[in-house]
């Protein structure tokens, strides 16, 4: 507003000095008076600009996040100050009335009745826009709600003269009078273990920035509520109340973000926010239907990969406003599915009772286990549900952002059948998403499994597929199977288990393998009872490379031909022989 005021200067100077050029044309008489009046409005412009220069805006203050014990270092930012500014930090105690402003001093100071180590309560920094933290050696609860400012004065201590002297006391946009502080018990951590824009988990020890990094913190502006993305997400948060821009405290529900409840309405109790600059301000919301805060996170797609929620949980520190109706919280965890038909997954209902305005209580909603395969989109929401005219106030809302997974692979049921000395089994896919194969097992027992073989997997798949295998050396008897499907990341699960009870009949090739070959062919036979089988492999004129016998036993039997080396590549016939029955094989050396 400054540099409006600047150019508004500038320009009636303009307009003053066509007129005394208008004037030196007209008659030389006005020359002298001229002169006169272009100096004097010359120098009432380097008044003017000279005062709005050192307008000395303090825009905020950096209470840090306190527990009992710990340093106190409150950071101040200032604009529009020379480097010959001296700077004077002030404190007052409020209990209920604000008490005077004290200067403190450099070093031993009694606050509140406790003894405190202090530094930079007073001094000249030397540097334009730059006025240095306001340290207290030790945080203790005496510090508890007690407000701190600083003054600044043209090259003289503010204690020392008393014009001019700046505080930013007009409180215009983006500007701040004083800082209200609280100190936790030693036993409450400020900062939780929450994730992904919320309450960091372990800050560095010394914070040279604004902590900026909260959902609810409300340090981020006068708002901190931000616009909803394409897909439904919030980009920060949202609400249903009406901002407050002014005026007396009224019948609606508003809401503002503010350092001290009380900047928003005097019936409102003075304290400080749970941590940080800011806190949530709601005045006069007595309809469970406005939401004072919601925030909904659409999970992930892509064109091969569906994502849904599998859990979430949501924290907030809360607190009454004033002495009247006592509000009842309520927390919401919501999920939409694919038809938008909404569901509460969980909720949890807080009545304030016994609590004094301003007295700072946790509300959480449980971790969750939300059902799988369901809910792509989740709405966090916080309400209350007095029906009474409630005032209240919200900080340091901790939302863990609900895990979003792809949906798993979804297995149809394992199916299975033997015929001529081979056990066929199929199954299929509906969705897929980081898969990696499937291992096949088998089992004599139904105990004890082992591998027989492996067919890879999709990997990833929004559609049905199809997988099966040929289990070419079953057991007589009963065998029992099942797939371990197995993930990229080494994650199993297993299916479910068939039984097949083989029974051979007569004798068959089951299996000739490899295809192509290139020095031996295995040849698996099922043979119902003992005897004799001939093996002949010929080429394709017929004539006869190798023959070899071998005794069949009941069963299956797993008979080899090698040394197969020395053999052109090309096309070849295997037959097998026995009982008088012969059957041919086609087959390719490379």
């Amino acid at each position: 507003m400054y540099y409006i005021k600047i150019v508004m200067e500038q320009s009636v100077m303009i307009q003053l000095n066509l007129k005394l050029y208008k004037m030196k044309q007209n008659s030389t008489q006005h020359r002298v008076q001229a002169f006169v009046l272009q100096s004097a409005v010359f120098l009432l412009f380097l008044l003017l600009f000279n005062t709005a220069a050192k307008a000395h805006t303090v825009q905020y203050y950096t209470p840090p996040c306190l527990s009992t014990g710990q340093q106190a270092v409150i950071r101040v930012k200032v604009v529009f100050c020379n480097n010959s500014t001296w700077y004077h930090w002030q404190y007052r105690v409020n209990n209920g009335a604000p008490g005077s402003w004290t200067f403190l001093s450099n070093g031993s100071n009694n606050i509140n009745g406790t003894a405190f180590t202090v530094s930079n309560a007073s001094l000249k920094t030397n540097v334009a826009d730059s006025c240095a933290s306001l340290i207290i050696n030790n945080s203790t609860t005496a510090l508890n709600n007690v407000e701190f400012r600083v003054l600044m004065g043209d090259n003289a201590d503010p204690q020392v003269v008393t014009s001019p002297v700046w505080g930013g006391d007009d409180q215009a946009l983006f500007e701040v009078k004083n800082v209200r502080i609280a100190i936790r018990p030693a036993t409450e951590s400020c900062f939780t273990g929450c994730t992904d824009n919320a309450l960091v988990l372990a800050p560095p020890a010394t914070l040279n920035t604004p902590l900026t990094n909260f959902y609810g913190g409300f340090e981020s502006g006068s708002s901190n509520f931000g616009s909803t993305n394409a897909n439904g997400s919030s980009v920060t948060a949202q609400t249903d109340i009406t901002q407050w821009t002014g005026g007396t405290l009224g019948t609606n529900p508003r809401y503002r973000v503010a350092n001290n409840p009380d900047t928003v309405n005097t019936s409102f109790a003075a304290f400080a926010p749970h941590s940080g600059r800011q806190m949530l301000v709601i005045s006069r919301s007595a309809s469970s239907s406005n939401r004072a805060w919601f925030k909904t996170i659409v999970a992930a797609t892509s064109p091969s990969q569906s994502y849904y929620f599998t859990s979430g949980s949501l924290k907030v520190w809360a607190a009454k406003a004033d002495g009247g109706a006592n509000p009842t919280l309520v927390l919401d965890i919501i999920g939409t599915n694919t038809a938008n038909n909404t569901v509460v997954l969980a909720t949890t209902t807080f009545a304030f009772t016994t609590q004094a305005a301003g007295q700072w209580v946790q509300i959480s909603v449980a971790d969750v286990n939300i059902t799988s395969n369901t809910y792509k989109k989740i709405e966090y929401r916080i309400r209350n549900t007095n029906t009474s005219a409630n005032s209240f106030v919200l900080d340091d809302i901790c939302l863990v952002t609900p895990q979003a997974g792809p949906l798993p692979v979804v297995l149809t049921a394992l199916q299975g059948t033997y015929a001529n000395g081979t056990a066929k089994l199929n199954w299929g896919t509906q969705q897929e998403s980081n898969s990696s194969y499937f291992e096949v097992e088998r089992s004599n027992d139904g105990t004890s499994f082992s591998s027989i073989g492996r067919v890879s997997a999709a990997g990833n798949s929004s559609r049905e597929l199809s997988y099966k295998f040929d289990d070419i050396k079953v057991n007589a008897g009963m065998n029992y199977y099942r797939l371990k499907m197995v993930d990229k990341d080494g994650s199993f699960a297993y299916s479910n288990t068939i039984v097949l009870n083989v029974t051979i009949r007569g004798t068959s090739i089951t299996g000739v393998y490899p295809a192509p070959f290139s020095n031996r062919i295995n040849v698996t036979i099922a043979a119902e009872n003992t005897g004799q089988v001939m093996l002949r492999l010929v080429d394709n004129t017929g004539k006869q490379l190798i023959q070899q016998t071998n005794l069949l036993r009941k069963g299956i039997n797993n008979l080899l031909l090698s040394g197969l080396d020395g053999l052109a590549n090309g096309f070849y016939i295997l037959e097998v022989i026995t009982d008088g029955k012969k059957e041919s094989r086609k087959l390719v050396k490379q």
